[in-house]
Order: structure tokens, then C-alpha cells, then sequence
């Protein structure tokens, strides 16, 4: 029975086809690229086993594994004997996706997604090889640590506004501000007890009074 062609995922037709033109990459990884992108065309296994010269049994197992895994899946899996070691300048790039917001709209990066976005980066790597390398670094990316979460949507904004008194307060006026200590709730007056005064109060993690007056 002839497969269907292969499904591929949004933005790896462009990847796959730079690593077929590629002169740095890697001649089996450029070889099992241009075996998805002939499986995506509905070519059979047998057709693009004569063109890439691989048996068609092998072609098989590439095109699984694309299905399966994208593009992390045409790295090669993890054999007995030393880790590959990866260079500086990867290191730095597995650093950088972990720090930065996953794809997709998804809470948290997993081993297999950093993957496969190193992939796409031109740089193959197993999802196991990058837990290596996270838990070398002591990074763990699916904890996620932040200062301040707020559900007003607003938020932003107000949070301007202070951090504008701060950096440029207004003429002939003092900013103060007061956290709340453990133990000791912090008050603020809902009114002034003068017009010329201006009490400003910001409610977050903590609660905070910001107050400014002409002097």
C-alpha cells in the first residue's frame, strides 16, 4: 500500500531544504532532509531509497521518526561511549532558548522542544543531550521564578507610572515608597488630610504607598 506523503510541520520545509544546500552540515542529516522533503512530495520509500541510495527500510525508519519527533528526530540517537561534545558557541544558544519564551504559546519548554528548536537553529541534538547540558548548568526549564504576577491587565501602565516617578519625578517634589514588612501591615489613607497632597497606592505581591507633594 503506497503511505500518504508525509506531513510537515509549519516552517521545517525551509529548514529542511537549507540543510540539503548546506556545505557545513553534516552529510547524513543533509541526506535524511532530502528523504522527508521527497516523502512530503508522496514519493515511496522504495523511489527515494533509489535516489538517496539507502535501503528502503531505512528510508522507513527516517520518515517514523520525523513523523514522530520532527526535526530532533533525524539526529542520531545517543550511543554507549563518550557524549558528543558540542561547541561554545551552542552551549550559548541552548542558554538562550532556555531563557527566553517557548514557541507556540506554551507555558514551559520540555527537553524535546529545546530540541527541536536547536535543530531548527542548524544545530542536531537529541533531547537527552540537552537535559545533559541543562543539568550541567543547573538550568531547569520547566521552573519558571518571577518577581510580580498580576491578572490586571492593566498593570503595565500603572507600572509605568511609578517607574516614571523614579526615573524622572516631577520638579520641586520627593517620591517615597513603603513596603509592606512580615508582620506589619502596611496602611494608606483612601483620603488625604490635604488638597496639596497626592497619596498614589499600587497593590500587588506587595503593597506599596507611593506618596509625592510639592515642597
Amino acid at each position: 500500500m503506497r503511505l500518504p506523503p508525509l506531513e510537515l510541520r509549519e516552517g521545517d520545509r525551509e529548514i529542511l531544504e537549507a540543510w540539503t544546500r548546506s556545505g557545513t552540515i553534516e552529510a547524513r542529516v543533509a541526506r535524511r532532509a532530502r528523504i522527508v522533503l521527497l516523502a512530503a512530495e508522496g514519493c515511496s520509500n522504495r523511489d527515494i531509497g533509489m535516489i538517496v541510495d539507502l535501503h528502503y527500510n531505512q528510508v522507513g525508519i527516517w520518515r517514523q521518526r520525523y513523523g514522530a519527533y520532527g526535526l530532533a528526530g533525524l539526529t542520531d540517537e545517543e550511543r554507549p561511549g563518550r557524549p558528543h561534545v558540542y561547541q561554545h558557541d551552542d552551549v550559548l544558544l541552548l542558554v538562550k532558548l532556555v531563557t527566553t519564551s517557548p514557541p507556540d504559546s506554551t507555558t514551559r519548554w520540555t527537553m524535546e522542544s529545546l530540541a527541536e528548536a536547536m535543530a531548527a537553529h542548524g544545530v542536531p541534538i537529541s533531547a537527552s543531550q540537552v537535559w545533559r547540558i541543562c543539568s550541567a548548568l543547573d538550568l531547569k526549564p520547566w521552573q519558571v521564578e518571577s518577581w510580580m504576577t498580576s491578572h490586571d491587565p492593566d498593570f503595565w501602565e500603572k507600572a509605568g507610572d511609578v517607574c516614571g516617578l523614579y526615573l524622572n519625578p516631577p520638579e520641586n517634589a520627593v517620591v517615597w515608597s513603603v513596603d509592606e514588612k512580615s508582620g506589619m501591615q502596611a496602611k494608606s489613607r483612601l483620603t488625604s488630610g490635604s488638597r496639596r497632597d497626592v497619596f498614589r497606592r499600587v497593590v500587588g505581591a506587595y503593597r506599596s504607598v507611593i506618596t509625592f507633594g510639592e515642597l
